[in-house]
């Protein structure tokens, strides 16, 4: 079943609707409509409107709808959230009980396919000791790749249509962090589990984990520190969306998927099914609060196709690294993160980008 935008919005008031029932104390409600800019070094510059809703209705209703156009490319994406709060239960304490419908849309001329999602969830999280929670539960969901462009791998193609993955999941996470921003001290690690191929369709194992610190260096300057990585299997072949294109967060120096495996006939970038990174950075505050310069050394490697095996592929493990500089500010409303960054080890295929911005503003 392939959903057009129109039915991706549908969706989400529908959404709306469903989680809906009980009694009514709409005082609780907030909403919040934005209109926005925004630019990467992906997707180019766009203008945004989202809406963030919390405890509409005053059922515990949480909902997001974001729309994004630009000169290239769109994308739709909601979420929308029913949370149950069932305070301290024999689950742990400060229970919190989620249903969740999610959907997103998006064609980009960077991307070689356009792709639609729509998935469900059911699960719970609770504290088991103070700044560490966990979490539980079940989802499904069904992906569509289409459109593709003339000339794509043959690698990739053979994914185009719509498939469905349900099963369960498990995470835990510890956290430290008192406040947000790129000056924030603390610290915090985690790691997710999901399992798929309940009832047919895709079917995977997957891992991921992460940690991260940020700690006093001198003066008002800190020293972060972070280190991720994921892995993925499946017996009947990782498809082509549950693959990693680049390490959680990317890696400075390069493009998004600029150090996967490729096909070397068409230059395709194929994705992997593991992914490792790690980054060194020294910040300090700069002029107005919220703004901060640093220098940085990151590393990283996506590799492994194990059910692709053609001379065109090279999926073998090579580690890339990069250092530069980078300037990153932070507000309720807005952000903007620069680098610039030289590739230190890398191979001729990989696709290097030396200078990268994002940004985004509400107004």
């Amino acid at each position: 079943m392939s959903m057009s935008v129109n039915q991706l919005t549908f969706a989400a008031f529908l959404g709306l609707a469903c989680f809906g029932s009980g009694p009514a104390t709409a005082q609780s409600a907030q909403g919040q409509l934005n209109l926005g800019a925004s630019h990467s070094s992906r997707y180019g510059s766009a203008v945004d409107l989202s809406f963030r809703g919390t405890d509409l209705g005053g059922y515990g209703i949480n909902a997001f709808v974001a729309a994004k156009n630009g000169g290239e490319g769109r994308q739709l994406s909601f979420n929308v959230e029913r949370q149950i709060g069932l305070d301290d239960t024999r689950l742990g304490r400060d229970t919190q009980l989620y249903l969740g419908i999610s959907g997103k849309s998006s064609a980009w001329e960077v991307d070689a396919f356009d792709s639609k999602n729509i998935g469900l969830e059911v699960s719970y999280d609770a504290e088991i000791r103070p700044n560490l929670r966990y979490s539980a539960g079940l989802f499904w969901q069904r992906d569509t790749l289409e459109d593709f462009s003339a000339g794509t791998s043959a690698f990739l193609v053979a994914d185009e249509g719509t498939t469905d993955a349900a099963g369960a999941h498990f995470g835990l996470i510890w956290d430290t962090y008192l406040e947000d921003g790129p000056l924030a001290i603390g610290a915090d690690a985690g790691v997710q589990l999901r399992v798929a191929g309940l009832g047919g369709g895709r079917d995977f194992k997957s891992m991921t984990a992460f940690a991260h610190t940020t700690r006093p260096l001198v003066r008002d300057a800190v020293l972060r520190l972070e280190v991720q990585g994921g892995a993925i299997n499946s017996s009947d072949g990782v498809h082509l969306i549950d693959r990693a294109f680049s390490p959680a967060g990317g890696l400075r120096g390069f493009t998004y998927a600029g150090i996967t495996p490729r096909d070397s006939a068409t230059g395709d970038a194929l994705g992997g099914t593991k992914y490792v990174s790690a980054s060194v950075e020294a910040l300090a505050p700069y002029g107005t609060r919220g703004i901060a310069v640093g220098a940085f050394a990151d590393v990283g490697s996506v590799w492994s196709l194990p059910d692709i095996v053609s001379p065109l592929v090279d999926d073998r493990f090579e580690l890339r690294s990069s250092v530069g500089l980078t300037l990153k500010w932070k507000t309720a409303s807005s952000y903007l993160d620069i680098s610039l960054a030289a590739p230190v080890e890398y191979l001729e295929s990989d696709d290097k980008k030396t200078f990268s911005i994002s940004f985004g503003s509400e107004f």
